[in-house]
């Protein structure tokens, strides 16, 4: 019996190693291009954390946010550090996040292209100086899918190292 679970180890190592990629919890940008509707009603959501994205690749979050017609205007400062995992989700990649990150859930993002950080703590922009507007949400369909091809690919190798020890228990008493 203790000969099997030896032989067992170096099956399991590298099955540990695998499972790192197993149980990934997948977001979505929700890209748009310019400022629409969703996305006013975004940056007036109190729950939502606002980042703005400048042309100089500066970034700064946004607080007590006013649409005025056709003008944003808002308070500028630092990200905090908990919303600056996921500042620039590289597009042609699976997007996942940790869940000890899941603040990012509750961030929009806003790109000027055009517009440079002038230093100060006050923003006052048109809003058509918004170029791309990215409401990050949870993928609900690609983690839920990724959880059950994890939970299988878990499954399976254990219960075959399992019959595989039966077997052989099962072999080893018929000789004895």
């Amino acid at each position: 019996m203790k000969k099997n679970r030896k032989l067992a180890l170096p099956v399991l190592f590298p099955f540990f190693f695998l499972i790192n990629g197993c149980f990934q919890n997948f977001y979505t940008t929700g890209t748009k291009y310019g400022l629409y509707d969703t996305a006013r009603s975004a940056l007036q959501n109190k729950e939502k954390y606002i980042i703005a994205h400048f042309k100089d690749n500066k970034v700064m979050a946004l607080s007590n946010i006013i649409l005025d017609n056709h003008t944003i205007n808002a308070n500028m400062g630092p990200v905090f550090p908990e919303h600056s995992f996921y500042l620039n989700p590289t597009a042609d990649s699976a997007l996942v996040y940790k869940l000890k990150y899941k603040l990012m859930l509750n961030e929009v993002h806003l790109y000027m292209a055009n517009q440079q950080w002038d230093g100060k703590n006050r923003l006052s922009i048109a809003d058509t100086s918004i170029s791309r507007v990215d409401i990050y949400q949870k993928n609900t369909g690609a983690s839920i899918a990724n959880h059950i091809v994890s939970s299988i690919g878990v499954a399976v190798p254990i219960i075959l190292i399992i019959l595989a020890e039966q077997a052989q228990n099962d072999a080893l008493s018929g000789i004895h």
